[in-house]
């Protein structure tokens, strides 16, 4: 579903990304992970049209170049999850829900049991500037997955929401992932290893591994990236992870 080659975005002298290959299916749950400054956000800007890429460089979605799409096209194609939003204008939780709504031209039973799954049946007439941190992560999540895109990027999805939100926002996304491809932007490692069986790792703008958790986890490479020694305890099939420096 997405093939990418020859993406290199730098500013200055300062090279943010490189990849010279990367493919992705078409289904999946991804998880994309690295140190900071490793260059996922801007691999996501990439992936979403908000960041120009390199004339050199080939960004394919459906065996079709990215930049040749509409924006309406776009919007048809791809949920996104940013890490900030903040709307044009002060609008309630139903406008928002019910302007992505309109890129697919959903039904009203779609809108329903979106606003169900996220809990937000209470907010739907209170305006963007009163709600929480987790409130909105949670509109931006329904506004995403409205109307069943076939690609879904998330940067760092729910980071002001409670455990128990945070858990079910994961879990909503990587169910997500068993129909349609979803990559999601996390820093959580400990929620990767849980929820997730493939992942990206990006460190100075390279991907250094991409494949299955099961591979990852006892690789040192995971350690020599995010330069710590990892304590890996195992509970069942999940692992837990102690950072030592």
């Amino acid at each position: 579903m997405i093939d990418i080659a020859n993406l290199a975005i730098s500013y200055g002298n300062k090279t943010i990304l490189n990849i010279e290959s990367l493919q992705l299916a078409e289904q999946g749950a991804i998880a994309l992970i690295g140190p900071n400054g490793s260059g996922k956000t801007t691999l996501i800007k990439c992936l979403t049209g908000i960041q120009e890429i390199n004339v050199n460089a080939r960004l394919l979605l459906n065996n079709k170049v990215f930049t040749k799409y509409t924006n309406k096209q776009r919007a048809q194609l791809l949920g996104y999850i940013p890490q900030s939003f903040n709307p044009c204008w002060n609008q309630t939780v139903l406008e928002l829900i019910s302007l992505a709504a309109s890129r697919n031209v959903v039904s009203q039973q779609v809108i329903t049991n979106t606003c169900q799954q996220f809990e937000l049946e209470t907010l739907l007439d209170s305006h963007w500037d009163i709600l929480s941190g987790g409130e909105r992560a949670r509109v931006l999540a329904a506004m995403a997955l409205m109307g069943n895109p076939p690609l879904l990027v998330a940067d760092e999805p729910g980071a002001a929401l409670d455990i128990k939100h945070r858990l079910q926002l994961v879990e909503q996304l990587v169910e997500y992932g068993k129909q349609q491809l979803a990559i999601i932007c996390l820093h959580e490692l400990d929620l990767v290893f849980r929820y997730f069986k493939k992942v990206i790792l990006l460190n100075k703008g390279e991907v250094v591994f991409y494949g299955s958790t099961d591979q990852l986890i006892n690789n040192p490479l995971l350690d020599q990236t995010f330069g710590v020694t990892f304590k890996r305890v195992q509970h069942g099939e999940r692992y837990v992870l102690y950072p030592e420096l």
